[in-house]
């Protein structure tokens, strides 16, 4: 039976929802929009980044992470996110499921339709100089470049978590389930779902679109548009998830060694990567996209936190999902390697802070166990009240850069060069360098400050599936803000890889499944559904 969710759909849905021409949550649907000049071409542009905003964060990363292993659910989740969080009951026509896919087609039917409609506009009838011609044929060329690298990264998102992992060098990947492919806008089409090999090539296709488009555009910290740089970044990801890791490197490097983007450090000045998260600055970021209070803002994680107010004169939080003891002690480096200037590393006092909670019956406790989790507490410019958990989404980032590097280089047998970035990236954050990490051992350290570094941004699960591991959530805190204490569906989950527990745990979930409304409205993609999810139209 489908589980209920009292709070987390609602929470989930009104993330994603954004301001565009068209309202319609069907990629199937119509639209109508027509562009009539350059100004038009701009306004569609500029909706495209607000629907960015909408996917960049909430949603897909948060329902990943809570089904992972870095979280567990408190005694006043309402079963937000439960089937995630439990892997049990958890159908294709599940509701935040369905958004997810929704939400992405349909910043992709409007990138279409920016592409379309911008092809069809004759420059010489709408300007009266070469100096107005040579203007607008420049702004048209990005806003068409910005329409390629939004497709292409909402294709690339789609395929991470509803398709398997593709591998270049094993052709026999290539030709599992794709992604239905829309390259236009026709609201009519029904396509079958492609090769992966063809999904693939095609978000290649379009980011050489974007970076030919994109070309006089250059990088530049916390730009708040696709850039030059911004390609290359989203290429790196793409060789990377898909093991081309000589192709990786080359585009990852290319950045790091530009110095346009400099990670901080933490040896110099230990709060400016606090003020990095909390308020928005830049750089560290290739692209940070543009929030404004009270029009333009974001989808958020304040899902992790509940709501915040007042009581007694203190601050306190209603958190659905609280961060395990094992994960938190991942930052302490009394159990790892010393720090520079003290015992943690300098990203537990950001992710990480003991406030005042109310718990499920309603008593306001604050204790020296528990933390929440704050990476995403919001910056207070941007908010008139406590937190409205708003910020400005990094939707790129130089650290992630460095994290390619030492993998890619690892994985392809240069483990001098493996240890070079991972040391950048650990002595930035607080950590002294290495010198004799080698081998597995030198695998291990680059895989734990990948989750680290990119705690709750939605790529847990996506590791996990990647590295062939096991889900298995560690050691809580206390247990007596926490549901499910004792069961295996909760703070003793364990699933394991590859396996198929009958009536229960199925490892296949990992890859998400397509929506049940895609299967009955797309005849395309009929008896094309994940392994594992089966028919939900009688759950």
């Amino acid at each position: 039976m489908k589980n209920i969710f009292k709070i987390g759909s609602i929470l989930l849905l009104s993330a994603f929802i954004w301001t565009s021409c068209s309202q319609d949550l069907d990629p199937h649907g119509t639209a109508k929009f027509e562009v009539k000049t350059v100004k038009d071409a701009e306004g569609f542009k500029n909706g495209l980044y607000a629907q960015l905003r909408s996917v960049a964060y909430g949603g897909a990363a948060l329902m990943s992470d809570i089904q992972a292993d870095e979280f567990n659910a408190t005694a006043r989740f309402g079963n937000s996110l439960g089937s995630f969080h439990t892997w049990n009951g958890l159908q294709s026509n599940d509701s935040d499921l369905t958004s997810v896919w929704t939400s992405y087609y349909n910043v992709i039917k409007n990138a279409n339709l920016l592409l379309s409609e911008s092809a069809k506009l004759n420059l010489n009838e709408l300007t009266t100089t070469e100096k107005e011609l040579k203007d607008q044929s420049k702004l048209l060329t990005q806003y068409r470049g910005a329409a390629f690298a939004t497709r292409a990264y909402c294709y690339f998102n789609l395929a991470l978590r509803f398709c398997e992992f593709y591998d270049v060098n094993d052709a026999a990947s290539g030709e599992k389930y794709g992604l239905p492919i829309h390259k236009v806008f026709n609201p009519k089409a029904h396509p079958s779902r492609s090769t992966l090999k063809e999904t693939y090539d095609f978000i290649k296709q379009d980011l050489d679109s974007a970076a030919l488009y994109l070309d006089g555009i250059s990088g530049q910290a916390g730009s708040p548009e696709f850039t030059i740089d911004a390609i290359k970044a989203i290429q790196a990801q793409v060789a990377f998830y898909t093991s081309d890791y000589t192709k990786a490197i080359e585009k990852a490097e290319a950045l790091v060694n530009a110095g346009t983007y400099k990670l901080y450090d933490s040896t110099v000045d230990q709060n400016a990567l606090s003020y990095y998260w909390r308020y928005d600055e830049i750089q560290e970021d290739i692209v940070q996209l543009f929030v404004s209070n009270p029009n333009e803002l974001s989808s958020t994680f304040g899902f992790y936190n509940g709501s915040a107010a007042t009581a007694l004169g203190k601050v306190y939080f209603t958190p659905n999902y609280l961060p395990t003891k094992a994960t938190k002690d991942l930052f302490n480096c009394k159990l790892s390697e010393s720090a520079i200037n003290d015992s943690l590393d300098c990203r537990y006092r950001i992710y990480f802070q003991k406030q005042y909670v109310l718990t499920a019956d309603g008593a306001g406790i604050e204790d020296d166990e528990v933390s929440i989790f704050t990476k995403f507490l919001g910056n207070p410019l941007l908010s008139d009240g406590l937190t409205n958990y708003q910020q400005a989404p990094k939707l790129l980032r130089i650290a992630e850069m460095y994290l390619i590097l030492a993998e890619s280089a690892f994985h392809i047998g240069e483990e001098g060069t493996a240890l070079k970035y991972f040391n950048a990236l650990r002595y930035s954050r607080g950590y002294i360098r290495s010198t004799s990490l080698a081998g597995t051992a030198l695998l291990e350290a680059i895989k734990l400050e990948r989750q680290r570094e990119l705690m709750g941004e939605g790529k847990r699960l996506l590791d996990l599936r990647r590295w062939k591991q096991d889900v298995v959530r560690g050691e809580t805190q206390n247990t007596k803000y926490l549901s499910g204490v004792g069961e295996n569906d909760f703070t003793n989950l364990k699933v394991i890889y590859g396996s198929i527990e009958p009536g229960g745990k199925d490892y296949r979930q990992m890859v998400w499944g397509i929506p049940y409304n895609e299967m009955l409205l797309n005849k395309g993609v009929a008896g094309q559904q994940n392994p594992g999810w089966g028919d939900a139209s009688s759950k």
